[in-house]
């Protein structure tokens, strides 16, 4: 078997001191990121990892989360508008349930994994 590197980037214990526009984060690994009260518009976050972040009371407006994978990540008082969330998985992460009427993906079939992968999380 031939494997090469995803080339994916690590961000470490790193926060983000002001707000973010048009960016393009994917296919990175956040390790403890830190975000309060920031403002995220049309930031392309496909294929992202976010391990044990705290992101408390960001705005997502636009994002893209397409195949991202939460993991122990505090979303408490953050509001998503307008973002996808195809493929995206949770575990042991804080999200309000409105983000079921906002942010589930269109496909009959990713609603109901992407419902279900909510159903562990508050």
């Amino acid at each position: 078997m031939i494997t090469v590197s995803s080339n994916r980037q690590h961000h470490i214990d790193e926060k983000f001191e002001s707000d973010v526009s048009n960016a393009d984060f994917s296919n990175r690994l956040f390790l403890r990121l830190f975000a309060k009260g920031r403002r995220f518009d049309k930031v392309d976050f496909t294929h992202t990892i976010f391990d044990t972040c705290y992101l408390r009371n960001c705005v997502f407006d636009s994002c893209d989360f397409t195949g991202c994978r939460f993991i122990s990540v505090n979303f408490y008082g953050a509001s998503f508008s307008g973002c996808k969330f195809d493929y995206a998985t949770f575990e042991r992460t804080i999200v309000y349930s409105d983000i079921l009427d906002v942010g589930c993906p269109g496909w009959d079939n990713l609603k109901l994994k992407f419902a279900s992968a909510l159903s562990s999380v508050k």
